[in-house]
Formats: C-alpha cells, sequence, structure tokens
C-alpha cells in the first residue's frame, strides 16, 4: 500500500508541475480564451489579473469546478467575492487543487483601483500545500497588476506574481515567478480579441490569444490558443440579469480533456 500511495503522489506531483496548478488561473470565461486574460476585467479578476477588478462596480458571488483529465485527484474548485468599496473594488477568494493524498490551497485578498486611463491592482495569497499526512508548507505570494486604456477600443496589460520571490516552508525552493503582458481589442465588450505573452522562470514563453464574440445579448462564444504547451481551448458564456454561466474545454497536448464550469451571481 505504502508502495501505491507514493507511486500515485509521484505521479499527482509530475501532473500538477505539468499543469502549472501552483499559480492556477481560474475562470471558465478566461480557460474558454485560452486563459489570454491580462487584459480583461471580469468577475473572475481576483484569481487572475486584479487590476481588472477596479471594472466590476457590483456586489458578486461566483464559484466553479476544474475537471482535469477525468480524474478527481487532479482536479480543482474555487469561490469568491467581490465586494465594490467607495471607489475600489476588493476580492476575496479560495481555490483547491488536488484530493487528500496531496493537495494546494490558495487563500487570495485582493484590491483594485481605477485612475483615468489607469487601472491598478495588487493582491496577497496565501499557498498551502499538503503531502500525505507528512508535510504541510505555507508560503505568501504578493502579485501587482496594471491595465491601460488606450483607446476606446485598445486596451494594454501587465501582471507579475510572486514580486517577493517568496519560498516554502522546509524548503530551499523558490516559486516561481510569473510575468505576462499583452493587448486586447474590445468593441463594445460584444466582440474581443486578446493576445498576451506568459512567462514563468521555470518554463519557457507562451503565447497566448483568445477571441469572444456574443451571438446574441445574453450568449457568446469563446475560443483561444495556447502555443507552450499547445493547446486548443473553447467555450460559451450566458448572461441574463444577475446570473451568469460560463463553460470551458481544453484539449492538453499530452493528457486528456479538461472542462471547467463556473456560475456567478452579480447584484447591481
Amino acid at each position: 500500500m505504502y508502495f501505491y500511495n507514493v507511486l500515485f503522489l509521484f505521479t499527482t506531483i509530475v501532473v500538477n508541475a505539468a499543469l502549472g496548478q501552483s499559480v492556477s488561473e481560474w475562470g471558465a470565461r478566461s480557460a474558454a480564451m485560452g486563459n489570454s486574460n491580462v487584459t480583461s476585467s471580469d468577475v473572475y479578476s481576483g484569481l487572475n489579473n486584479i487590476a481588472g477588478l477596479s471594472l466590476q462596480n457590483n456586489l458578486a458571488f461566483y464559484f466553479g469546478f476544474k475537471n482535469n483529465f477525468g480524474v478527481a485527484a487532479f482536479s480543482g474548485a474555487y469561490a469568491g467575492l467581490n465586494l465594490p468599496i467607495k471607489s475600489k473594488t476588493a476580492s476575496i477568494s479560495f481555490s483547491r487543487f488536488g484530493d487528500n493524498l496531496y493537495n494546494e490551497q490558495t487563500l487570495s485578498l485582493g484590491v483594485a483601483h481605477q485612475l483615468n486611463y489607469i487601472s491598478l491592482g495588487v493582491k496577497v495569497d496565501l499557498l498551502q500545500q499538503h503531502i500525505d499526512e507528512t508535510l504541510t508548507r505555507r508560503c505568501v505570494a504578493i502579485a501587482l497588476g496594471g491595465m491601460v486604456e488606450i483607446t476606446k477600443y485598445l486596451t494594454f496589460g501587465g501582471y507579475v506574481w510572486n514580486i517577493n520571490q517568496a519560498k516554502k516552508q522546509h524548503s530551499e525552493h523558490y516559486l516561481p515567478t510569473l510575468l505576462k503582458a499583452g493587448f486586447a481589442y474590445n468593441k463594445d465588450n460584444k466582440f474581443i480579441i486578446s493576445n498576451e505573452v506568459y512567462k514563468s522562470t521555470e518554463h519557457k514563453p507562451d503565447l497566448r490569444f483568445g477571441l469572444e464574440y456574443f451571438l446574441t445579448e445574453w450568449f457568446a462564444f469563446r475560443t483561444g490558443l495556447n502555443t507552450y504547451p499547445l493547446k486548443l481551448c473553447m467555450g460559451a458564456g450566458f448572461r441574463k440579469k444577475v446570473f451568469g454561466l460560463d463553460y470551458a474545454y481544453n484539449n492538453h497536448h499530452l493528457l486528456d480533456n479538461i472542462h471547467q464550469i463556473s456560475l456567478v451571481y452579480s447584484i447591481k
């Protein structure tokens, strides 16, 4: 039994590294657009580029589930709350990946503010890694994000995660630092084309492309592409008054398919 536990744990960690789960980006809308989200402003901005949260003026609650390859041990869930406070918007969110043998949990607190055409945000992540019943490690990572409205339709975004170069407890291993930057063309929130460069200190650069098109006032089609690793993404979104539903499908280049679904409740 011990051998199988060790083997399963090793497999989980390898898959986890392939997915980049330690610094996961959540939200089915983003996933359907290839996680090209550095210029996105939606309810999930607290999980991705915190600067986008500054344009969210409604009290909103969301939760979602991500199924990786149909295996519960490789899947995750997340939930969050966005709260407008005067001229700022605050966010608290929680995500979890894995099972009882191996899991990673993140509690995030962030705030964003808009100054004319510039949006700025800061986020603090408390991360916990649990391995079997033998080891639990924690650390704190800080992220900064910014967005600039260049023209009415063109936006530039930038984001840095782990600027404090956090190190895990009981380990000499530093968490990777992530940088991403890109542009988006947004035509009245009905048609969006986005692209970004995503770079981790532990991996090669990843070029990401995303597209969103509202076929009707309440239904959107989305698709996206990643170059490293090569991944095709697609999905759809439904918006009706205070409710929202998003679905994403990702085709991993080595492993099986990934499905993600998110539910949103927003109070104007």
